[in-house]
């Protein structure tokens, strides 16, 4: 994980073809991704959906990069948010990319200082989320309140 914001676009193309390719030969048929780096699987996920795949691979539910604090878990995926209006403009431009869920990521450290008790993948507010993705699943590690 620490040498992908190194990688160029074709690099990841080819590390989420390869990983793809792996998953398919082992019989999985849908994989979710919650890290993407610049929208790399979200733009692959679209041309899946458009039909311009040259093999078969798993279809792609996509969350495109994690919503996290600056310097949270995962920042160097390009999902730094700091205030309301910050998170408010990374959910449009989410829902703007189509994505299929959302992806928050809070360590127990932010959880208590933010008031915010658990992360969250959901489909955003007026989609319809894929089968796999379709109900929304909360986590909560433990916490000391």
């Amino acid at each position: 994980m620490d040498r992908v914001p190194g990688l160029g676009d074709d690099e990841l193309d080819a590390v989420i073809t390869e990983g793809l390719r792996r998953q398919l030969a082992a019989g999985v048929t849908t994989v979710r991704d919650l890290g993407d780096l610049r929208y790399v699987v979200v733009n692959r996920r679209d041309v899946q959906r458009a039909g311009r795949m040259r093999k078969p691979e798993p279809t792609v539910v996509a969350s495109g990069p994690p919503l996290t604090s600056v310097g949270g878990h995962c920042h160097f995926l390009g999902g730094e948010v700091a205030n309301r209006d910050q998170i408010s403009a990374a959910m449009r431009e989410r829902v703007q990319r189509g994505i299929d869920v959302v992806k928050v990521n809070l360590c127990q450290t932010e959880t208590r200082s933010a008031h915010w008790p658990n992360s969250a993948h959901c489909a955003p507010a007026g989609r319809s989320a894929p089968p796999s993705s379709r109900s929304t699943s909360l986590r909560s590690g433990p916490t000391s309140r």
